[in-house]
């Protein structure tokens, strides 16, 4: 009984002292379309761990169609000098997407699928946090897609 009231008061002390930060992300996908995206994170660091989990959203702008992407990322510190890091990480990756309705047809009808992504880049904390990612995603049975991620939090 002891250790799990120890177990609980522990792991509540760690919660309470998490870092939570929500930000903004834009990029673009490199290859067939370069279609740029526009999205909302969220960061959450552990003060005791180098891992950061970070939920993000993304919208597409791609022609004829409406895509989006909701990412469950975790990043790894590798190296933290001063103001900078650099990370390494990956998460899982669930797209969305709706054609839109071509004159005197039927729409087809939307997909969803899911898969995953890596991903590596830097931060800087300069007042705001901005960071950079280069990023690999396949979801479904489709190729890799190359991304530019940059963005901020606050």
């Amino acid at each position: 009984m002891k250790r799990l009231f120890l177990l609980i008061m522990v792991m509540a002390s760690v919660s309470a002292s998490a870092q939570i930060k929500f930000g903004v992300r834009g990029g673009i996908n490199a290859g067939d379309g370069s279609d740029p995206f526009v999205g909302a994170q969220a960061e959450v660091s552990l003060p005791l761990l180098p891992i950061t989990f970070v939920p993000n959203t993304e919208y597409y702008f791609v022609k004829n169609a409406t895509s989006a992407n909701v990412n469950l990322d975790v990043q790894y510190t590798i190296i933290s000098v001063g103001i900078a890091k650099i990370m390494a990480g990956g998460g899982y990756s669930f797209g969305y997407i709706k054609p839109d309705k071509i004159s005197g047809f039927k729409a087809p009808d939307a997909q969803t699928d899911s898969g995953f992504n890596i991903q590596a880049g830097a931060k800087a904390s300069l007042g705001l946090n901005v960071f950079g990612l280069l990023r690999m995603t396949k979801i479904g049975s489709g190729d890799f897609v190359k991304s530019l991620v940059i963005g901020t939090s606050f």
